[in-house]
């Protein structure tokens, strides 16, 4: 895929996981722990602010570098694998089902050469990740949001609680 390509499947990727986040502080307290919220979008700006600043600034303006693809794809890993394994008294679980399934349905509008692109983000990091859950996460996500048939025959770890990245890099 193209330098352009990377950069819209970046964008598109980016727009999601804002979406998400965005839709978790409009939601009600007694559905949303408000400091649950705060805390996964702290996470995301965290690694945002790992970037190099010309990466961050393109990607806040909607003009993403698109070497910031993989840095991208791996924070939509994360909020899903937060959203899908938090508790019930952080995020109501029918809310974060609706909201995985309403808030990710553009994965299933992507054109086949962006999938193919995703999955094999998704692949390579997974290869260079030192954390075990994390690394399932990666491999994983693919089959979970319908990008692939392929199932990983990785087991899935116990526990499988979301690690922050901040925790993840102190590791």
């Amino acid at each position: 895929m193209s330098a352009d390509g990377d950069a819209d499947l970046t964008r598109t990727l980016h727009r999601l996981v804002t979406g998400l986040l965005d839709w978790l502080d409009e939601i009600p307290a007694d559905q949303v722990d408000p400091e649950a919220a705060a805390r996964i979008r702290g996470s995301v700006d965290w690694v945002i602010a790992q970037l190099p600043a010309g990466e961050q600034v393109r990607l806040a303006s909607g003009d993403p570098d698109p070497k910031s693809l993989p840095v991208v794809v791996g924070l939509l890993v994360d909020v899903v694998w937060w959203l899908d394994t938090c508790d019930e008294d952080e995020v109501d679980s029918h809310l974060a089902v609706k909201m995985l399934e309403d808030g990710l349905v553009d994965l299933d509008d992507l054109p086949d050469a962006q999938r193919d692109r995703l999955v094999a983000v998704l692949a390579a990091l997974a290869v260079s990740e030192p954390h075990d859950t994390r690394r399932y996460q990666l491999r994983f996500f693919p089959f979970g949001m319908n990008l692939t048939d392929d199932e990983p025959e990785d087991d899935e770890p116990t526990p499988r609680d979301w690690v922050s990245p901040q925790a993840r890099h102190r590791e």
